[in-house]
Formats: structure tokens, sequence, C-alpha cells
């Protein structure tokens, strides 16, 4: 189990756009989420937690997030 906080930097005053799509890219995993105020608690294989996580960043990075 892991939990995941994003904050997207350069994003603006709004970061859902970037919120919504983490939540959809970790849809596509085998996991069972909670989304809370802070983050995101994700349970499932730590193999498949850390590829999530490397995606979310090379993804958010390679759109303008810092």
């Amino acid at each position: 189990m892991a939990e995941l906080q994003i904050i997207p930097l350069c994003a603006g005053v709004s970061v859902r756009t970037q919120v919504t799509s983490v939540i959809e890219w970790l849809g596509e995993y085998d996991f069972i989420l909670e989304t809370h105020a802070s983050g995101t608690d994700i349970e499932g294989e730590m193999s498949d937690i850390f590829a999530a996580v490397e995606q979310v960043h090379t993804t958010l990075h390679a759109e303008g997030s810092v």
C-alpha cells in the first residue's frame, strides 16, 4: 500500500485536469484506490505501484508540470 500525493507546479490555479488524468491512469492498473483530500491511497503489487508512479511523474513532466 502507498499514498500518492501530486503537486503539479506550473499548472495554474486549478490542478483539476492533472488530478483527473492521474486518477484515470491509475485506473488502468489492478489497484484498489481511495482518493481523499490530500492524495490517493493505492493498494496493489509494489512493482505495479512503482511503475504507475513513474508513469505519472514522466507524463506530467512531459505535459509541462514540474
